[in-house]
């Protein structure tokens, strides 16, 4: 019986130790390398998406679609996602119904001089108040229609393996 109960000690042992160490290492995961996905569903999305929006002193009726980029720029996503804002700048940039801008909580020369230093050229920054356009995280990025409804949404740092994914959508969505 005592053999039993040691045996019993033991392996009950064994299984703490090892829940511990998955329970260490899960917390290791998400602490130093957190996870961002961008997803049209994530956050507000839902809510957002079909919802209108307005940028103070932006004109949507201007042009047929507007891509917003709301950066914030104490975001580390949004600094790791500056190669594909000028990707996406670029590729967008010879569509003439298409225009790019960027908005952020901040002064709009502060706004102008964060863009720079990710060398992101849009044609407009727009100081904006987050919370009353519905925007959760940073970064997000709104497709936005000329009456000013948000046609598509992708909350968070796209991944580099969806980045090509991403640009397709967009140039379907803008016909």
């Amino acid at each position: 019986m005592r053999k039993m109960l040691k045996l019993g000690g033991r392996i009950f042992l064994v299984l703490v130790v090892i829940l511990s160490v998955l329970l260490t290492v899960k917390l290791i995961r998400r602490t130093f390398f957190p996870r961002s996905t961008a997803s049209a569903t994530a956050a507000r999305g839902p809510t957002l998406l079909g919802a209108k929006v307005s940028v103070p002193g932006f004109d949507w009726s201007q042009g047929e679609y507007t891509i917003v980029l709301a950066l914030h720029k104490e975001c580390e996503f949004c600094r790791l996602s500056a190669p594909f804002y000028q990707r996406l700048v670029r590729e967008m940039s010879g569509r003439a119904d298409t225009r790019i801008i960027a908005a952020l909580p901040h002064q709009v020369d502060e706004g102008r001089k964060y863009l720079d230093e990710l060398g992101v050229q849009v044609s407009g920054v727009h100081q904006v108040d987050f919370k009353s356009m519905g925007i959760a995280y940073t970064p997000t990025i709104l497709l936005v229609d000329r009456q000013g409804t948000v046609t598509g949404l992708w909350a968070g740092k796209i991944p580099e393996k969806k980045e090509d994914r991403a640009l397709s959508l967009l140039r379907r969505d803008i016909p």
